[in-house]
């Protein structure tokens, strides 16, 4: 209030009241000198003091006290620490973990589960080879051909009353118990195995290929071997069921209780997988 009374005692000296009479007070004689002074000459300029006060902000305005609102704030109570705008409290608060409405029409895909991007691609099956009339196929596995669950039967040695032991590669299959080797049918210019699904039309698999075979109830952890392949066979187009031949110490390793002297005459095991190292490069 000083400062107000202050700016009026001014605003009196520059309109010519002395003594007693600058008393601070906008009293009536104060406000008729100040309406004789913009009368007498409304385009006059104000007094040196007068016009400080006007640049300052208007002497006629008294200052506004501290913490006070202007006109168009004071109508309005001020809000209480820590409550809400009207925009604001119009929307309650979200309970923890809660979403806000674009996500919580879409609910969150499960552990695993794939995004409609990734959803359409799809693992590629691994490529099979197969031939008309040949119940078992091959699988294109990286590098390698694996063939599963097929008959294996046994060739050569000493007791097989089929078979020379001569083989297509010249490696002798001869003896009791010879070399271990397989016979694959692999050949395509032959009528005994054309049929087969390893009979490609460029070069065959070469001979002294490796190939690992198993049970396949047992997986290919257990596989035995690897062993060479050397010579051609069985004659699939008379047993297509038959996919692979071991000679008798290939047998015996799976069946070393049966006689050796029956293994090339009798034996056979079915369920057997087997995998041809490398031969991928040869399909044709």
């Amino acid at each position: 209030m000083d400062t107000c009374k202050d700016a009026v005692k001014t605003i009196q000296i520059a309109l010519g009241f002395t003594g007693d009479d600058v008393d601070g007070v906008p009293g009536d004689e104060t406000e008729a000198a100040w309406q004789r002074l913009m009368t007498s000459d409304p385009a006059s300029p104000w007094p040196p003091v007068v016009a400080g006060l006007s640049e300052a902000g208007g002497a006629g305005a008294p200052a506004a006290p501290p913490g006070s609102q202007s006109p168009a704030t004071a109508g309005a109570p001020a809000a209480p620490p820590g409550s809400q705008t009207p925009a604001a409290a119009s929307a309650p608060p979200a309970p923890p973990g809660s979403q806000t409405p674009a996500t919580a029409s879409a609910p969150a895909a499960p552990p695993g589960s794939q995004t409609p991007a990734t959803a359409s691609a799809s693992v590629v099956p691994a490529k099979i080879l197969s031939k008309p009339g040949i119940p078992w196929t091959v699988e294109v596995d990286g590098e390698d051909l694996v063939v599963r669950n097929v008959i294996m039967t046994c060739f050569g040695g000493s007791y097989d009353t089929r078979d020379d032991g001569q083989t297509e590669s010249g490696v002798p299959d001869t003896g009791a118990l010879p070399t271990p080797m397989v016979a694959l049918p692999i050949r395509s210019n032959e009528a005994a195995t054309a049929g087969s699904p390893l009979a490609f039309n460029g070069p065959h698999i070469p001979w002294g290929t490796p190939v690992t075979v198993w049970k396949e109830a047992e997986g290919e952890a257990t596989a035995k071997g690897p062993y060479p392949l050397d010579d051609n066979g069985p004659l699939v187009a008379k047993y297509p069921t038959h996919a692979i031949d071991g000679n008798p110490s290939v047998a015996h390793a799976f069946s070393p209780d049966f006689p050796v002297d029956q293994l090339a005459n009798s034996w056979e095991m079915t369920g057997v997988s087997y995998r041809i190292h490398g031969a991928a490069q040869y399909i044709s």
